[in-house]
């Protein structure tokens, strides 16, 4: 006889693992299969928060209601597992031409911007509202507590093993009213969802260590700097959408180091790590999320490419609404209205 669950999640990167904390807290039976591979985008990220990304200083839309939810489930999650993982840090932004000079002086007038624009620097500003999330403890922490309750499987989910019925799916012996994927960029080869809009990007990073850095801030330059776990600092990124591996390279690792001498001139600084994974973008710059439009039971919740840690928290809820009360998607990351289009 298969053990029944109400969902199956596939993928214990930060979505698999914020929506497993989700259902579980609703009372729902969940049960997590992840083939824990240490180089998952996921597990090689820096975790920055930055409410104005990209040269252009865009903000996303309804950034102040995703910060919001954000600092309250890494807050909601330090109390259950007794310890930090949001580390709330202003975003020394230095320019790298006029134009991005020129575009901040335009958000300056812009009332939207206002509660993210701090203080002028030399060349540059002060982000609001940011920091830095350790990613690589969180998902630590939720996979212990999954593992000792039984809820998490290592392993991975072969598309042909699964048996789906119009109310029901079937994956060895499990019986499962729905499949959620959040497999990460691996979700562009999912047949069920190989048809939605993706565009992976390999990002590669260093682990640094130096003297002289600071750790009460995050430094942007084109390559940033990111306070990490003891008195290491992670440095990055770069964006290959070529090579789609888990594999540093001497090419990625001399961009970082020429973008940090800029960032930190006569600063020496000791390289402890080099990793690299593949972000699940999206041509569409939004996530993907909801049912799949021929297959009630199979669902995804994906394609965060580097803003996991700003979005997931408040869509991983809202799915988790759409699932239970049949709340509304957003209509451009809803995948059935991405089918109808």
């Amino acid at each position: 006889m298969a053990s029944r669950v109400d969902t199956l999640i596939a993928g214990q990167g930060l979505a698999g693992s914020l929506l497993a904390w989700q259902l579980l807290q609703r009372g729902e039976s969940v049960l997590v299969v992840d083939d824990q591979g240490p180089a998952a985008a996921s597990r090689v990220a820096a975790g920055m928060i930055n409410p104005l990304a990209g040269r252009r200083l865009a903000l996303y839309p309804n950034t102040a209601l995703y910060l919001e939810e954000a600092y309250a489930t890494y807050a909601e999650l330090a109390e259950a597992f007794g310890k930090p993982f949001f580390f709330p840090v202003p975003i020394h932004r230095y320019f790298q031409n006029e134009a991005e000079q020129t575009r901040h002086e335009e958000r300056r007038q812009d009332p939207e911007f206002a509660p993210y624009l701090g203080e002028q620097l030399d060349g540059g500003f002060v982000t609001l509202g940011g920091g830095w999330v350790d990613v690589p403890a969180l998902l630590k922490s939720i996979r212990d507590w999954l593992s000792t309750a039984g809820y998490l499987r290592k392993a991975t989910i072969d598309y042909n093993e699964l048996q789906v019925s119009a109310d029901s799916v079937l994956w060895g012996d499990v019986e499962a009213q729905r499949v959620i994927f959040c497999e990460g960029w691996r979700g562009a080869r999912n047949p069920w969802f190989d048809w939605l809009p993706w565009d992976p990007v390999k990002g590669e990073i260093l682990s640094v260590q130096g003297d002289a850095l600071q750790r009460d801030r995050i430094l942007n330059r084109g390559k940033w700097l990111v306070p990490g776990p003891e008195n290491s600092f992670r440095a990055g990124a770069t964006y290959d959408r070529e090579a789609f591996d888990d594999l540093p390279t001497e090419a990625g690792n001399a961009e970082i180091l020429a973008g940090l001498r800029v960032l930190l001139p006569g600063e020496t600084l000791q390289i402890t790590d080099r990793q690299a994974g593949v972000r699940p973008g999206t041509r569409t710059q939004h996530p993907f999320l909801g049912r799949h439009p021929g297959y009630n039971p199979l669902a995804i919740l994906n394609g965060f490419g580097s803003k996991g840690t700003l979005l997931i928290p408040r869509l991983a809820k809202l799915f988790c609404d759409h699932l239970s009360k049949g709340y509304s998607l957003p209509s451009n990351m809803d995948v059935r209205a991405l089918w109808k289009s």
